[in-house]
């Protein structure tokens, strides 16, 4: 898997109400910043996602251009602007690892 943080801004209703913290299974969003218009809403935040592997990425950085679309598909709203910060290989035992760790901390 691959594992991407940075920050992604989202446009929505200007009525809709929005969450500080969205965590999924493969991604997380943390809120940074909101700016209110008449007709939209543009919510920033930090991401952090886990790619799975493609066939068509020979090397780390050709995966810059898959984060957009798999944050789309995964949270089916509209991106309008979209930053990488890192990149990097993780195995999936490794995220294991860390959702153990973060189950025990709650505990």
């Amino acid at each position: 898997m691959i594992y991407a943080t940075g920050y992604v801004v989202i446009i929505e209703e200007p009525t809709v109400k929005y969450r500080k913290k969205i965590k999924r299974k493969y991604y997380t969003l943390e809120f940074l910043d909101e700016e209110r218009t008449e007709t939209s809403l543009k919510i920033k935040y930090a991401y952090t996602a886990f790619l799975p592997k493609s066939y068509e990425c020979r090397f780390l950085d050709d995966y810059t251009g898959k984060v957009k679309p798999f944050l789309e598909r995964q949270m089916s709203k509209r991106i309008v602007r979209l930053q990488v910060t890192h990149l990097n290989y993780v195995s999936e035992e490794a995220i294991q690892k860390m959702n153990e760790k973060r189950s025990k901390r709650r505990k």
